[in-house]
């Protein structure tokens, strides 16, 4: 029961980070990021999971690598996508993240050799609730919320999300975030 109210709670808290994302102007608590360290820290958290799955984990991005991020939301668009990966990636395959700048854009991809995603599920996949698989009946935990705040997070930072797969290849998310806020880019 406790395990149950704990789910729904961050359901809740989850529904309610979306819906205030429809409806705030920029929430955002904007800072100077330093990109390469908060991927350490993601690596960090999820080195064990990946670990005991089997699943090998690599982080590539210059260090320095710096953008006006919420780095809060940031770790938190980044960490979704390493959990998916991690899940649906079998023993003996691997996660790698990279950060690279072109111009006046932050791009971070997240690539599996997991499973992958049908054709006829990709459209659909950031939006809210959809599930590839019945959790219930594949025995995969989640609420199909998890790419619809990547998305979300993404987009309040004046960026995109897109997501490429191959079943039995692997996925790939890209994330792309302007490196200065789009308020700051007007007022220059």
């Amino acid at each position: 029961c406790l395990e149950e109210c704990t789910r729904i709670a961050r359901m809740i808290q989850t529904l309610l980070f979306l819906a205030r994302s429809d409806t705030a102007g920029d929430p955002l608590q904007r800072e100077r990021t330093d990109v390469g360290r908060e991927l350490a820290k993601v690596e960090a958290f999820y080195g064990a999971a990946a670990a005991d799955a089997g699943v090998g984990l690599r982080i590539s991005g210059k260090d320095g690598l710096c953008a006006r991020l919420d780095r809060t939301l940031f770790q938190q668009a980044v960490g979704n996508l390493m959990s998916n990966a991690i899940a649906h990636t079998p023993v003996g395959g691997s996660v790698d993240i990279a950060a690279r700048v072109d111009r006046d854009r932050l791009t971070v991809t997240v690539s599996d050799t997991g499973c992958g995603i049908a054709p006829e599920h990709l459209p659909h996949v950031f939006s809210r609730f959809y599930r590839v698989w019945d959790s219930r009946a594949s025995g995969r935990p989640g609420t199909g919320l998890g790419l619809a705040i990547v998305r979300s997070i993404t987009e309040l930072h004046g960026g995109s999300a897109a997501i490429e797969s191959r079943p039995g290849v692997g996925t790939t998310v890209t994330l792309t975030f302007p490196i200065v806020a789009p308020s700051e880019m007007t007022a220059r």
